[in-house]
């Protein structure tokens, strides 16, 4: 397992604990620095699929479908990741799933996105609170 990783997940899991305790509305959010620029976002909510079978898929996928979310794929990829690795008990998630993402990249282009993936292996650096890209300097002299 690697420990920046599981640091990394741990990290989330406080942040949101902590985000649903203070009601705040920059409240869940971080910015991450990547060696390609600098991302911020909210942590998502991962939803509970099981894909044990193909029937429980099914049933799981028609039940969300009728929401008016619908289904969230990155909670499916989540789901399949770990029941293809449910042997191996040290494996971590290599994907932060982020929403309301602001992401500047080392260019300078400034987008902003509904929902993003971010994995771990990119993250040099954690800025635990929300932060206006749009106020960061980018400087590669």
């Amino acid at each position: 397992m690697n420990e920046k990783s599981y640091f990394i997940d741990l990290f989330d899991a406080a942040v949101e604990v902590g985000a649903k305790s203070n009601g705040q509305d920059v409240a869940g959010f971080l910015t991450y620095i990547t060696s390609n620029g600098v991302v911020c976002g909210r942590i998502s909510e991962v939803q509970g699929y099981d894909v044990s079978s193909n029937e429980s898929i099914y049933e799981g996928l028609k039940n969300y479908m009728k929401e008016e979310e619908g289904a969230d794929p990155y909670s499916l990829a989540n789901a399949y990741f770990y029941n293809n690795y449910k042997e191996n008990k040290n494996i971590i998630n290599p994907a932060i799933p982020l929403e309301d993402v602001q992401i500047l990249f080392s260019d300078g282009l400034t987008i902003e996105v509904n929902e993003y993936i971010l994995f771990t292996d990119q993250v040099i650096g954690i800025l635990p609170r929300k932060n206006d890209l749009n106020n960061f300097k980018l400087d590669s002299n």
